[in-house]
């Protein structure tokens, strides 16, 4: 269907534009690991490459009854500000400082099961 393909057309694009980012990355996992057999719960991966700023920030919301949960950036450059930008669109009206994000966290909300956001903090 044009929709699916659109949709796989745009994750291409994500990759191409972030795929050196991602290679050289380090990934600090956000929330505890479970067991694979375990469908529940969120997930949340937090990319970084050593000696940049941006980060990537991948949530996975499981099958889980929660649609918000917030979680805690870690190894952010706490006098640095940061905006978010997800997919298609920058929201760089707020800034938030490297300690506020890791310390206040950033609360997602996907209100699907079995979805997903990605969040870049530049």
């Amino acid at each position: 269907p044009d929709e699916a393909r659109e949709q796989l057309r745009a994750h291409v694009a994500f990759f191409r534009e972030w795929r050196e980012f991602i290679a050289g990355s380090v990934a600090h996992l956000l929330t505890s690991p479970c067991p694979k057999e375990e469908r529940g719960g969120w997930v949340a991966v937090q990319l970084q490459k050593p000696g940049e700023r941006s980060n990537l920030l991948f949530v996975y919301r499981l099958d889980d009854a929660t649609d918000r949960k917030r979680f805690y950036p870690r190894e952010l450059i706490p006098e640095l500000k940061y905006s978010f930008k997800l997919p298609g669109m920058i929201c760089d009206s707020e800034c938030w400082s490297g300690a506020d994000l890791m310390s206040q966290g950033i609360e997602f909300t996907l209100a699907a099961r079995n979805s997903a956001e990605i969040v870049c903090l530049l």
